[in-house]
């Protein structure tokens, strides 16, 4: 069975807010598959994405779980999802971070030079292609989204760690 991951970046879901995406990887070949990108509701887009990783092989879910992410933890969590990340402070989501950015945007950066990520989502290139340093911090420009990216580079960092990482999962 091919396994996947599926990082999520959760907004507000307001008709202004930025969208909430959820973005699926096959684990093994970082096949962009799918994307959910939305604003809805927090709880009616995690309702969506659950569907959507039962329907990728209970797919490992990792969610962005500052903000509106810990709510969506929360959901997952009531509707008995089996597979999401636990990050390395063994508590479930995962964690944006001054410190971790700065690595989210390089291994984002070196799986599109080496093509070792592969996606046909307009969405996605379209952002990754607006995507800029400004004032010392990589994001999109002012009338930008990067949803898209933040979801994509969630998955790509969990897709690397132990327990989910095609060279160290193990089916639960």
């Amino acid at each position: 069975d091919q396994k996947y991951i599926i990082g999520v970046d959760m907004a507000e879901g307001l008709p202004t807010s930025d969208y909430s995406v959820a973005v699926v990887l096959t684990l093994k070949d970082c096949i962009h598959v799918a994307t959910l990108r939305g604003r809805l509701p927090v709880d009616v887009f995690t309702q969506k994405y659950e569907e959507l990783g039962r329907k990728y092989n209970n797919a490992v879910i990792a969610v962005e779980r500052i903000g509106h992410g810990s709510t969506a933890l929360d959901i997952l969590a009531r509707l008995g999802y089996p597979k999401v990340y636990t990050h390395e402070d063994k508590r479930k989501g995962w964690v944006t971070s001054s410190k971790t950015r700065p690595h989210m945007v390089d291994t984002l950066a070196i799986a599109i030079r080496s093509q070792s990520l592969t996606t046909y989502d307009e969405v996605l290139i379209d952002e990754a292609m607006g995507f800029q340093y400004i004032d010392g911090k990589s994001q999109a420009p002012k009338d930008g989204h990067d949803d898209c990216l933040f979801a994509t580079m969630v998955g790509l960092e969990v897709r690397g760690k132990p327990g989910v990482s095609p060279h160290h999962y193990h089916p639960s």
